[in-house]
Formats: structure tokens, sequence, C-alpha cells
């Protein structure tokens, strides 16, 4: 495979480029990025990123800044160089539509809202995003640090976000069969998985009977409260009051079942060492009103 030049601005860099220059790499591993404002230079470049004032796929022309730009969601989240890059060559990188739609929900609109200016979080709340662990990455004047050298830097630190999180949101489907099949199996209001980390979590929402997952892993097992909705802690059903906090010795007594190990003092979880223990605790758990 030929190495590709990419063009994008030089000065301070943002996520969106950062970002959509990254999933670029994914897909071609031998990339040359130019950082210039210098237009004699684009007619060279197989990609032109967050500059240049021109939308054309067809061109590999990815800039947003253009006052005739109109690319936006139906949810009101402008495109940015991300959105666009994931938008046009993300379906190489998660097949599934409902996945490539959901890494875009979930990942790239909070990238390309950040830079529109888009007001995504509407309370004093200040999130460490990933936007601002990238703008970290620009030089520290004081230091006479290099803006490419910061700019690669980033690039490659997102990268390995992005691949990691590209590959489990490819996993999503497969653990959402697995999730299913078990679904098929039971008529109660609890789920018995087979091992941990199966995307229960988005999955159940589709079943609002079930309260408790439960799930083996190499030292104990475990039952979670399934959650309410995808944004909020909330859960269906919490693990009773009084077994708040504690472990061990002080649970057993408390819930009458031998092999509980710990209940979370925000009673959303419950671990036993055994599948029998813990099937006794969620089913305890089921049988008492919800409390405060």
């Amino acid at each position: 495979m030929k190495e590709l030049k990419i063009i994008t601005h030089d000065g301070k860099f943002h996520a969106d480029e950062v970002c959509a220059i990254a999933t670029l790499n994914i897909l071609y591993p031998k990339i040359q990025i130019i950082r210039t404002r210098d237009e004699s230079l684009f007619s060279s470049a197989d990609f032109i990123v967050d500059i240049g004032r021109k939308f054309s796929p067809k061109k590999n022309y990815f800039d947003h800044h253009q006052l005739n730009f109109k690319e936006i969601r139906e949810n009101g989240i402008p495109y940015a160089s991300f959105g666009l890059i994931w938008k046009y060559f993300g379906k190489k990188l998660i097949e599934n539509e409902k996945e490539f739609l959901e890494f875009d929900k979930k990942i790239v609109q909070f990238i390309d809202g950040y830079d529109s200016g888009s007001e995504i979080i509407k309370d004093n709340l200040q999130i460490f995003s990933l936007s601002r662990i990238i703008a970290n990455f620009n030089p520290i004047i004081e230091k006479n640090e290099n803006g490419d050298e910061c700019f690669l830097k980033a690039v490659n630190f997102v990268k390995q976000i992005l691949e990691r999180t590209i590959e489990k949101y490819n996993l999503i489907s497969e653990s959402r069969k697995i999730i299913e099949e078990e679904i098929k199996k039971t008529k109660k209001n609890y789920l018995i998985l087979p091992r941990e980390g199966l995307n229960w979590e988005k999955t159940l929402l589709d079943y609002p009977h079930f309260k408790f997952v439960i799930f083996p892993t190499p030292v104990e097992w475990k039952s979670y409260g399934v959650f309410k909705n995808e944004f909020s802690f909330e859960r269906r059903k919490d693990f009773p009051k009084n077994w708040a906090g504690l472990e061990k010795n002080e649970l057993e007594k408390a819930s009458g079942v031998k092999g509980a190990i710990f209940c979370h003092k925000k009673r959303f979880i419950c671990t036993a060492n055994s599948k029998e223990a813990i099937i006794e605790l969620t089913k305890k758990a089921i049988g008492v009103k919800n409390e405060d």
C-alpha cells in the first residue's frame, strides 16, 4: 500500500481533526501528515482534512468551516471533520449498521458538537472529555515544544483509543446474539449469562421485565441491577437497603444466604462464592419492595 498524504491546518489543533486523521490512519497505516495553510500544496494531497473550505467526499475534501456547509444530523448536531470521515469511511471499520450509528452517537457526535460550539451538556458540570484531553497535547509555549511533534503524539494516542473502541463495538453484535439466546431459555425476571464481558447493559434495555443479570467471573459470581435507561445510573431494582456496604459474615447474616461476599453501598451489585448463592441473593432482592 502506498503512503497517503494528508493535509490539515497548522497552529493549534483540535479533537475533530486529530480524531479524523487517527481514523484514517487505522484504515491506511502508511500516511504522511502535512500541517500547513499553503494552498499550493493541496493538489498533491490524497486527503484534505479540516482546512480548504471545501466539502467533497469524491475528492476527499473534508472541511466544515465554509459558510455554505450544511451537513447536520437529525438531532441538530453539525458534522465536523471527525464526523465526516466517520460518515464516509467508518463502515469499513464497523460494518454493522446499528453499531456504526451507535459509535457516531456515543463517540463522534460529542467531538463534533464540542468543535462546532453545540450545547451538549446543559449544566455546570465540566467533563474532562476526550476533546479536552486532546487539547492538552497542544504545545506548552514555555517549553518551546514543536507543534507538529505534539500533533503526532495526539494522533497516535487517539488512534489507540479508537482502535480499541472500534474492536469493542464490533463484538457487540456477537455479544447480543449470545444474550438473546439465553433470554429464550428463561421466563424468570433475572437473567443468567455464561460469562462476564457480554454487553448486557444495552441489550437488556429492550427487555423491561429483567431486574438483575447474573454471571460468573474467575473468582466469584456477580449479580447486577439492570439499568432503567441508557442515560441514568438508576436501576430497575436495587438490593435491599439493610445489605448496603456489608461483606462476608455480616452480609450472610443480614441476607440469610451462606456464601454471600459483598453488597455495594449503592446496592446495584452483589457477589457470592457460588451460582446457587448468587441466585438466592437475587431472588430475595426481587422479593423486597423498592426502598428509598
